[in-house]
């Protein structure tokens, strides 16, 4: 929904989950981008917790590609998002990245994270 050009709510992937992250993160640049994140993200996570395990939480986290791979870290993840469909998938993707990991998955759009979740973290991915 768009007010006076405010995005009010997430936009829900249900409709094109599997096309979207066939297309996008299924490609050779979503392999590239998720690659380049994660190289820069480990960088930071050395500097500010050497050898720590921190709460992360993946706000808009979609099927889990990169925060997966934090949790196979040993990180602990929290992912929400709006989709159903795309939570399924992150499910699976842990599953498989990550199968030691016990990762929460919030269906809540991130404007209604604070309705659902009262934790805190250490790092929060948007």
């Amino acid at each position: 929904m768009h007010q006076d050009n405010v995005i009010t709510e997430d936009r829900n992937f249900d409709d094109i989950a599997e096309k979207f992250c066939k297309r996008i993160y299924a490609s050779e640049k979503g392999h590239l981008r998720i690659a380049v994140l994660e190289r820069d993200i480990n960088e930071v996570l050395q500097q500010i917790f050497p050898q720590q395990c921190i709460q992360i939480l993946d706000a808009g986290g979609g099927a889990g590609q990169f925060s997966s791979r934090l949790a196979a870290d040993a990180h602990a993840v929290t992912l929400c998002d709006i989709s159903g469909k795309m939570l399924e998938m992150a499910a699976q993707q842990f599953a498989r990245q990550a199968p030691e990991s016990k990762p929460r998955f919030i269906h809540s759009s991130i404007q209604s994270l604070h309705k659902h979740e009262r934790e805190t973290y250490d790092l929060v991915l948007f």
